[in-house]
């Protein structure tokens, strides 16, 4: 296998949206997520790859910020809001490719999924139980009380219940941390 298979793999299973952007807004190369990620941004641009107006603007920021010493460590971030539920977090930095030299690498993040990632952990990690994990998710997406308990039908004083209950088994698992590390 060579490299440039390797890097395919390696750039496919990557957990966030990647594309490799040329300073003129070409897309170069992107893996699946990255496809599914833009056609949620823009849809109308789906029969014809092409990056996206805002994402293109954060791009041409970087762009026209650069200075001749070719700085490659400054980051852009922006955030794109799909729904009132779901966001994609925006990464832009300049990457030196090997077969295209200096590209754009723009790095798309689900934060709804990034949610669910990291709640999948604490469950495991805190003992939560399946209904605080749920509680918890919509909480990490920056549902209110209220909205947490319209979502899962319940009343606003048990997702109270259990915040707190989430936050006790939370503090618990670093205090037994800090003991083992004392």
């Amino acid at each position: 296998m060579n490299e440039f298979k390797i890097m395919d793999a390696i750039v496919e299973c990557y957990p966030d949206g990647i594309m490799l952007v040329s300073d003129r807004g070409v897309i170069l190369k992107e893996n699946k997520l990255a496809q599914k990620l833009r056609a949620a941004i823009a849809p109308d641009h789906t029969a014809q790859p092409q990056v996206p107006e805002q994402i293109w603007s954060i791009c041409q920021l970087l762009i026209s910020d650069r200075p001749e010493s070719s700085s490659l460590n400054i980051i852009l971030e922006d955030r794109i809001n799909l729904s009132d539920t779901n966001a994609i977090r925006i990464r832009v930095r300049w990457f030196e490719s090997v077969v295209s030299g200096a590209c754009l690498m723009v790095t798309l993040e689900d934060e709804m999924q990034s949610a669910r990632n990291r709640v999948m952990s604490e469950k495991q990690r805190y003992g939560l139980t399946p209904r605080e994990a749920e509680v918890w998710l919509l909480r990490q997406v920056n549902y209110t009380y209220k909205r947490i308990a319209e979502t899962l039908h319940i009343t606003v004083d048990t997702v109270k219940k259990h915040i707190k209950s989430i936050n006790a088994k939370r503090q618990a698992f670093l205090w037994s941390q800090e003991s083992y590390t004392a």
